[in-house]
């Protein structure tokens, strides 16, 4: 769990909406979705693959959204469910707002 914080506090604001939005926890108590689908070229989503919250992109497809570039999915990790969770047992303890509070 430590591991866990530390990685919290040191992630970005966009890092941790990236990684919480993946998790569908913004409207559900569970995790009920495990994927973001973005640009394979996307910093920070590569950036957490990096870090271990996530794996990917796979499932690419070539001229998404009408573009020459390429999408593909990212799928958390048990790590990044991890953060996920933690961050919203923080919101509903009402001891932190992490993703608010970040700079």
């Amino acid at each position: 769990m430590n591991q866990v914080i530390e990685l919290i506090r040191d992630l970005s604001k966009e890092e941790l909406h990236a990684i919480y939005h993946s998790s569908g926890l913004e409207r559900s108590r569970t995790i009920y979705r495990t994927h973001y689908c973005t640009y394979t070229d996307d910093a920070i989503l590569n950036g957490l693959v990096g870090k271990g919250c996530f794996v990917g992109p796979q499932h690419i497809e070539k001229n998404a959204y009408g573009t020459d570039k390429s999408s593909g999915y990212y799928y958390l990790t048990k790590l990044g469910k991890q953060v996920a969770i933690t961050i919203k047992r923080g919101q509903n303890s009402n001891k932190s707002t992490m993703l608010k509070n970040k700079d």
